[in-house]
Order: structure tokens, then sequence, then C-alpha cells
């Protein structure tokens, strides 16, 4: 008798893998339509991010979407929430190819920077900027010139150029749009570096002890596992996601303060960069603090997300809820109760639209 079980408890499995193939060989050749609708007038590029989007959101996947979202955010539409987030990816990448292209440019692009820090601005001083998987067209705003006159490294997740694997193939088209958008909005006086180990982490050191120099680096990026162990904690919708040290420890090994900056659009389609206090490094032997430092800057990020969750492009879970009175995340009462609504239907794991 138990093998069978065995049997059928695999065989309920086995779709999700496949269906999560699917899910990103049609985000691949979603992202490929995408470069020549790059070239047409602004309107119609975005018009045809948001009817791929439309479209996607139609899928199995695009269920999932909307019941992550009834459960997070009770109190909002779900299907619009739904829709936005899973269209944000698709009209990011054509905003940073018609950025890469020259249909679109920096020096039109009105930012408004709230908040900011003077230590920003501060002749000679070297600080790192943290930010979060926000909308990537929003993030570009951070790169104008004007707005930090300093030498940049702005780091990135690893790129695999080998595999051929659906994730591996989109996850390449994201990122070298990213990097190239970046290098773009700076004319090119911006080094943009995989953060994939510790000959980084030295790198990054070494550029932070130079004066006026400043290190952009996501810290809500999910811990790689292996050797190294990262932090446990609740996050948005989700009980438990181990993050990586990777910032904190960054500014303890060079003692240069952080400043978390979230990156959005406002209610017209304008860049609003919304800046934090600066965030002190601690003792350079006091290894403990780097929990302290994440979680306060994961504090930051996770409300950003709260408060605007289609502009966000990790995924959203299901075990916490968003309290619009409060303007905080609480779990569930009830921790059953995203099970229940779950229902039967076998669906694919609930993966990141973006990198």
């Amino acid at each position: 008798m138990t093998p069978k079980i065995n049997r059928l408890k695999s065989t309920a499995r086995a779709p999700r893998p496949a269906l999560g193939h699917f899910s990103d060989l049609a985000r691949v050749l979603a992202l490929v339509a995408l470069r020549p609708a790059a070239y047409f007038p602004r309107r119609w590029s975005f018009a045809t991010a948001s009817a791929i989007g439309f479209v996607y959101s139609l899928s199995p996947l695009g269920h999932r979407v909307r019941r992550s979202m009834a459960i997070a955010f009770p109190d909002r539409n779900a299907r619009g929430l739904a829709r936005e987030w899973m269209t944000r990816p698709f009209r990011d990448y054509v905003a940073m190819r018609r950025l890469i292209i020259g249909r679109d440019l920096v020096a039109d692009m009105s930012v408004e920077s709230r908040n900011e820090p003077a230590i920003l601005r501060e002749p000679g001083q070297s600080l790192i900027i943290a930010i979060g998987h926000f909308s990537r067209e929003a993030n570009i705003g951070l790169y104008k010139a004007w707005l930090i006159p300093k030498s940049i490294i702005a780091t990135i997740a690893p790129l695999d150029r080998r595999s051929l694997r659906p994730r591996a193939l989109r996850l390449r088209l994201q990122i070298t749009a990213i990097m190239d958008a970046i290098r773009r909005a700076r004319s090119g006086d911006v080094d943009v570096v995989p953060f994939d180990g510790p000959g980084a982490l030295t790198k990054l050191v070494r550029h932070l002890k130079q004066p006026d120099a400043a290190v952009t680096i996501s810290t809500d990026a999910v811990s790689a596992g292996g050797r190294e162990r990262g932090h446990e904690r609740d996050f948005a919708g989700h009980r438990s996601i181990s993050f990586a040290l990777g910032t904190a420890r960054l500014a303890r090994l060079s003692q240069r303060p952080i400043v978390v900056c979230v990156p959005f659009l406002d209610e017209d389609g304008d860049f609003v960069l919304d800046w934090s206090s600066p965030i002190p490094a601690p003792a350079r032997d006091d290894e403990g603090a780097d929990a302290q430092i994440t979680n306060a800057i994961l504090d930051i990020l996770e409300r950003a997300i709260g408060m605007r969750p289609g502009q966000f492009v990790l995924p959203i879970g299901e075990d916490r809820r968003w309290s619009e009175t409060t303007r905080c995340w609480t779990d569930l009462t009830d921790p059953t109760s995203s099970k229940e609504q779950a229902g039967d239907l076998v669906l694919p794991r609930l993966e990141s639209t973006d990198v």
C-alpha cells in the first residue's frame, strides 16, 4: 500500500515543475516579442506590454497570484493587484529596452527625491544604498547622474550564460536589460557587477574605502544556501524566508553607512525615490549586528511592499496579510485559512516574475 501512496504523491507533484518550465518559456517568448515593440511610439509600446500581461494573468499562474493577493490584501481588489503584478515585468522590460535603444532619454525623466538624506551629497562621503526588488522602470531613476554624484557600483544577481533552461533564458534577458539600462542611465559611468561570493564582497569593500563611492545592493535577495546560513524571518506575505546578509556585512567590513531607497511610480507614472535615514555601520567585529541591520532594512522594504504590492516583482506569500488600518503585516489568525482557500487545484510554484 505504501509504494502506491508514494507513487500517487509523486504524480500529484509532477505537473508543478512542468508548468513552471512552461511559464518561464511563455515569458521568454513574451520578452522576445517585446523587443521590437520597444521601437513603437511610447503609448503603443506600453500598451503592448500591458496586453501581454493581461493575457498572462489569465493563465493558471494568474489564478494563483489572484488567490495570493486576495489572502494578503483582503481589503483591496485582488484581480487588479494580480494583473498589475503580472504586467509589471513586461512594462519594466519595455521601459529598459526603450532607454537602451534611445527611444526614451534619461534627461527627460522627472524624478522626485523624497526625504533625501544630506549624507547622499556630502563631499567625500561613501555609502551603501540598499534597495529591493521593486519596479525596474522606477529603479532606473536612481541612476540619474545628478542624483548621486558619486562613483557607483551597481550589484546584480549572478548571470548564468550557459544554461538553455527556460528560467535561465528568461533571467538572461531580464538581467542583461537591467545592466544595459543602468549603464545607459549614467552614460557608462557605472560599474555593474554580479554579487556572487567573497571575491565580489572584497571588491565592493575596496571601492567603498575610496571617497565619494557608492554601492547599490538588493537587501531582499534570498540566501542561496550552501555552507553559509541565511537570516530567517517573516517577510511580506511569507511566514519565513532566508535572506542573505550581504548588505549588512558590507557595511560592517567597509565601515560605511547604509541608506535605504524605495523607488516607485506614482499615480501619474512619474519616478519617486523615497529615502530612509542613514543606518550607521556597527563595529567591524560585531557579526551579531548583521541580522539586526538586515531586519531594519527589510522592515522598511516590507512596509513599502504593503503599500504598493503591484510594483514589487518577487512573490508575495499567503501566510500573512497587510492591514490597511495599521499599515503593517500580521500573521493570519487561522494558520490553515490559506490552505482552505487554495482548494485542490494543482498549480505551479509561485516564482518571481523578475530578478
